[in-house]
């Protein structure tokens, strides 16, 4: 049986954070989607322009596709058929956020698997900091994947 992993988030923008996790999933399921949320009640980025970056980093890996999706994620989940929904824990603040949402996911769709990966050290940012430090035309190469810098700085400054 073909495993899996939604790896669901809002990727505005997409950062070494979210790619160090990807690269780990990626070596874990026969298949990684990354869920990109059209709808997140927050100031974000157009869709085209998030899977645009995201495209860009997740070239190298041949089982890793993106898609956006509306709605919420535990339905997009049964849709895609998978086997476990991803998200990156940077701290103690995003693992009591992730456990009550991993908790609401459960009560929704019974059999949604929640996996949390721990960011690597040093990748520990978050997307709102990124976008900060673009803003502010700081060296984002400890940040963001080199593929997109430019265009992260041209979108986001």
């Amino acid at each position: 049986m073909k495993t899996i992993a939604l790896f669901a988030g809002s990727f505005d923008p997409f950062h070494l954070g979210h790619l160090s996790v990807v690269k780990r999933v990626s070596q874990l399921f026969d298949s990684v989607v990354i869920g990109v949320a059209a709808e997140t009640g927050k100031d974000t980025l157009p869709i085209d322009k998030r899977l645009h970056l995201i495209k860009l980093c997740i070239a190298p890996y041949k089982n890793v596709s993106v898609v956006s999706y509306r709605g919420l994620t535990v339905d997009f989940y049964k849709e895609i058929a998978a086997s476990a929904l991803i998200r990156g824990v940077r701290n103690a603040a995003d693992f009591e956020y992730e456990k009550n949402l991993a908790a609401v996911n459960k009560i929704l769709h019974n059999d949604v698997q929640n996996c949390l990966f721990l960011c690597d050290i040093g990748y520990d940012v978050s997307s709102k900091l990124v976008k900060q430090l673009a803003k502010l035309n700081a060296d984002l190469s400890k940040f963001v994947p080199c593929e997109i810098m430019g265009l992260v700085k041209e979108l986001y400054s």
